[in-house]
């Protein structure tokens, strides 16, 4: 299944597929937000066991996740020196923020600081709570002219 593919299903509601190159699981669950959508993370479960130091990835299989935080580039303003104990600490990121957006090019590897701050500087949590609300009901109030 070609990057786009993956990308269709998970936009459509579909289980998506693992991002990891040459897996073609299904990804695992994670919640149900309280919307009631299904979320789902970006791999599959033995991907993410294996990203844990849980296991191996299955034969063939490439992770995305980089074995260190990319922003030792000081691509988010600032260089981390986190120290990566284990593998665990670091967290996938979609760079626009679209969590729908498996592409590869959209995947970076964050540990958690530079992760929450990526997220705060974009705005990446306000926008996914904006989009799940219903529209804001603005209350028209009468001005001193219109009375």
């Amino acid at each position: 299944m070609s990057t786009h593919q993956k990308n269709s299903s998970q936009k459509t509601g579909l289980r998506p597929i693992c991002v990891n190159t040459g897996c073609e699981q299904p990804v695992t669950y994670s919640h149900t937000s309280r919307s009631g959508v299904r979320r789902w993370r970006p791999v599959c479960s033995r991907c993410q066991r294996a990203s844990y130091g849980n296991g191996d990835h299955a034969p063939g299989v490439v992770p995305i996740k980089k074995a260190h935080c990319e922003n030792q580039d000081g691509r988010l303003g600032y260089e981390c020196t986190a120290h990566i104990a284990y593998p665990g600490v670091l967290e996938l990121d979609h760079r626009d923020g679209d969590r729908c957006n498996n592409d590869p090019a959209n995947i970076q590897t964050l540990c958690k600081v530079c992760h929450s701050y990526k997220g705060h500087i974009s705005n990446d949590f306000r926008r996914r709570r904006l989009t799940q609300r219903e529209e804001p009901v603005i209350i028209a109030t009468q001005t001193q002219e219109q009375q």
